[in-house]
Parts: C-alpha cells; structure tokens; sequence
C-alpha cells in the first residue's frame, strides 16, 4: 500500500516551545497562513536580541528588551510580568503606561488575558477586547491586546503583554514577530536572574566567611553583638534588630543588643 502523498500546505515554522494561539478560541485571532513577515523585521529583530546578552543586569535587560518591541510595533502600554517559583502568580517586574495599582497586581494562571497566556502557554491576540470573557478591564480606555509567554528550555517564566487604546490596533504579524523572538528574550531575562542569584549567593558566602574569621578574634560580649548586627545588615537591610540571650540559671531572655 503506498504512502499517501504529502500535504502541499506546510505547516509554519515557530522557534523554541511556541506554536500560534488557536483561532477556534475565543479573542484569539491567528490565521498563520496568511502573516506577511518583513525579512528586514525579522533580521532587526534577531540581531537585537541577540544583544540583550550582551548584559546580566535584569533592569537593563528589561529596558533593552520594551526599546527592542517599540521599534517595530509602537505602543504606549507595555509590561514584562514574570511567574512566582512557589505561588505561581504573576506580578509585573517592569511596565510603561500602567497605573501604580495595576503595576501591583498579583495574576493567578488562567485569570485575565495575561493568566490564560500563563496557563496554556499560547500567545493571545485581542483586536477587540469586549469580545473576551477572559479580559480583565483594569484600563478601561485598552481596545486591543497582545500577549505570549515567555518561556526558556520549556519553562515558563513570565508574560509579555502589550495594550493600545485603539481597536484593531495589532496586527497578525506582530503576533509572530512576537513569537519569533520571544524565546530568546526570556533566556536572556532568566540568565539575568540567574547571575543576580549566584552574585547574591557569593555575597552571603563572603559576609559568613568574614563574620567566621572576625568574630572569633572578640572576647567582651558587648562589642561582639554589636558587630554581629554590623554584618548581618550588609546581608539583611533589617530596621530594627534584637540578641536576646537566656540568663544563667536559663530560664528569663534578657536583651543584650537592640
């Protein structure tokens, strides 16, 4: 029995973990086969990102990366949340054009554009958001949303998320172009977490190794409380700070440093 022929329609092609959000859902509006991608776009775009790992510092990863988005698709609200490890939820680590209490909303998976963007790991596309049971109307001046996740080595590890005041205003090759990069842009921003939790890390080991080596060499307790609570603020930014020990019958705590 011979092998049926192949289809003549190719599937597109998607980097990393990605593939298009399903038109068959609602508000999401996707027709891969007909996005018209500019060459040009795209080299931009790749060469770009490739420059976001040029820096470990999360903060001018997250500037570079709204500056890299707004050359090709302006915008006046933007916003990077990424994902809790314990709770899961997502909370905004950078933003432009969102209010102070929007900026500190903390987003479950599956709830609002953005959750559902979580959750299913699917980019969404919204040229009407009153067409969407999911959208949470937390601007009421947004017509049209963009979102898609970012995910590295096939974890997800937050949200990018782009709104307009206008509607229709995003258009499917936004969407890829989105999609295309977005992979990159999430390895660069988890490298970036990654290097400030090793420097933090060797930091802790420093100040242990150097609180070891000092205070053994102090004999009168006064002053060896006091330069503990010296060194555990270069580790913890504490505001008030107590060494209570017991007294020598080991019955009453008795403050010895404040």
């Amino acid at each position: 029995m011979s092998s049926p022929p192949p289809s003549s329609r190719e599937e597109p092609e998607f980097e990393g973990d990605y593939r298009p959000a399903d038109p068959a859902r609602p508000g999401a509006h996707l027709d891969p086969a007909n996005i018209r991608v500019e060459p040009a776009d795209v080299a931009y775009l790749m060469q770009l990102t490739d420059a976001l790992n040029t820096t470990l510092d999360l903060e001018t990863l997250l500037h570079r990366t709204a500056d890299l988005v707004r050359a090709v698709i302006p915008y006046s609200i933007f916003a990077i949340l990424l994902e809790n490890d314990r709770t899961h939820e997502l909370r905004m680590r950078f933003q432009i054009g969102h209010t102070v209490q929007v900026e500190r909303l903390r987003i479950p998976p599956g709830r609002g554009v953005v959750g559902q963007v979580a959750l299913t790991r699917q980019p969404v596309l919204l040229n009407d958001v009153s067409t969407s049971d999911a959208y949470l109307a937390v601007n009421p001046a947004v017509r049209s949303e963009l979102a898609v996740p970012l995910i590295a080595k096939n974890r997800l590890i937050g949200v990018m998320d782009i709104e307009s005041e206008q509607a229709d205003y995003f258009r499917p090759e936004h969407l890829r172009l989105l999609t295309l990069t977005a992979s990159r842009i999430a390895q660069a921003i988890e490298n970036a977490r990654l290097y400030a939790r090793v420097s933090r890390q060797a930091q802790t080991l420093t100040v242990l190794n150097e609180v070891a080596t000092e205070l053994i060499s102090i004999l009168d307790l006064d002053p060896l409380l006091e330069r503990i609570g010296q060194l555990l603020r270069r580790l913890i930014d504490y505001q008030m700070f107590t060494i209570m020990l017991l007294d020598e019958k080991g019955e009453t705590l008795i403050t010895r440093y404040a």
